[in-house]
């Protein structure tokens, strides 16, 4: 759990670098790769759900 936080928090870390990184871009460059990031941290908050619904009990069944 505590390594999908860290992935989770570095991944918000690189999302905040990219906004600040986009200024002067392509509005539409700057707002697929927003797009993108976003995505990507959903797939995390999803995946850490998951984790912490694990338990050797549920595999078992």
């Amino acid at each position: 759990m505590t390594d999908a936080s860290d992935r989770m928090k570095a991944q918000i870390n690189l999302f905040e670098k990219h906004v600040i990184d986009l200024e002067g871009v392509d509005e539409y460059e700057a707002a697929n790769r927003v797009n993108d990031l976003m995505s990507h941290i959903q797939q995390s908050f999803a995946l850490t759900a998951r984790l912490q619904q694990l338990s050797l009990i549920n595999f078992l069944k």
